[in-house]
């Protein structure tokens, strides 16, 4: 049976070297994308379009500053702390621009920039009944939508984003991984048996893959030293030793191999590959995917300035919208009567 074993045994090593010679290509690529195109991406739209990315940033900016200073404005009126929206946007005014240690002649609760409008909310302990009540007010005037309308899922991950930014709450920390460990337990960094396989699977791959160490350029063996530093950082001893069964068939130890760990080990590579092929697509969407080995820019440069003008121009329009909100919430001046102009 071990004789007819070994047909099968250099069949799939034979197959696990081609694969490893594929990841290594596919590595290759990405590691072009990264160090070459993205860098000479980078300083050419620097050159190109400076003046137009330095607009979008300060848009960008004052963007946030202005919507930041209208969510103040509308907290204000749904807490009830101004009768409408230009009281309110007097109030919030009036507070920014009071130093900071002498809050303006309006509401206890308003303290400082960063602390939440809510704060009297919180300190006066809502229950949860009073919390759901004030996000659902707060859905229909800031998000134009009811509670009724959204999912179950979508109404947990909003509701838990209203009570942490808006009314201050932390959510509790989330479990550690391997969440089932007593406190106290022994840590996974002891000497037990599991640890100490890893440790010297790791220490001979580490002879046998290391850079330093090897005198031969074979594909596939840059891809598998990553695989391994990987698998040693997560402490999968199982995976480790599906990649030491690979370093034993690059290295031609095939009999030292049994046919079921190579069929692992190429699973594994199989793995790595599919890993490397997604993230691959993602980059072969990006505009900087092989622009080092494009001579002629001038197309690409016509759409990256047709999609940036759009840009602007969507954020021209949204400035314009937000100076208009703002623009009536100001004080109207008042024009003497008609009695008082005939005197």
């Amino acid at each position: 049976m071990l004789l007819e074993q070994e047909p099968l045994r250099k069949k799939a090593a034979a197959e696990c070297a081609k694969e490893m010679a594929r990841l290594e290509r596919l590595r290759a690529e990405w590691a072009r994308f990264e160090k070459e195109d993205q860098p000479l991406f980078a300083r050419w739209m620097a050159h190109q379009f400076g003046t137009l990315l330095t607009l979008l940033r300060e848009g960008e900016q004052e963007l946030r500053e202005k919507m930041n200073l209208i969510e103040e404005v509308e907290l204000v009126v749904l807490l009830g702390y101004a009768r409408n929206h230009r009281a309110a946007y007097k109030e919030v005014l009036a507070r920014r621009a009071a130093p900071p240690d002498k809050p303006s002649n309006g509401h206890a609760g308003w303290r400082d920039e960063d602390q939440s409008p809510f704060e009297e909310f919180t300190s006066a302990g809502l229950d949860g009944e009073d919390e759901e009540l004030l996000f659902h007010e707060f859905l229909e005037i800031h998000m134009g939508v009811f509670a009724e309308d959204i999912s179950k899922a979508e109404y947990k991950r909003l509701f838990a984003e209203f009570k942490k930014k808006v009314l201050g709450q932390e959510p509790p920390p989330p479990p550690k991984k391997g969440g089932n460990r007593v406190q106290g337990a022994k840590s996974p960094e002891a000497d037990s048996p599991g640890v100490s396989r890893l440790k010297d699977i790791y220490r001979q791959l580490v002879r046998r893959l290391h850079p330093d160490a090897r005198t031969d350029a074979k594909d596939g063996v840059g891809a598998l030293w990553h695989e391994v530093q990987e698998a040693y950082e997560k402490g999968d001893l199982e995976r480790l030793e599906r990649l030491f069964a690979l370093s034993e068939v690059t290295a031609g130890a095939v009999a030292g191999t049994s046919f079921s760990q190579m069929g692992a080990a190429l699973q594994e590579l199989r793995r790595s590959i599919q890993a490397m092929l997604r993230s691959l697509s993602g980059a072969k969407k990006d505009l900087a995917w092989k622009f080092s080995e494009t001579p002629d820019k001038s197309a690409l440069q016509a759409r990256v300035e047709t999609d940036l003008r759009a840009d602007r121009g969507r954020q021209m329009s949204l400035l314009a919208e937000m100076d208009a909100t703002l623009a009536s919430w100001e004080p109207k001046e008042r024009r003497p009567s008609s009695k008082r102009r005939s005197r």
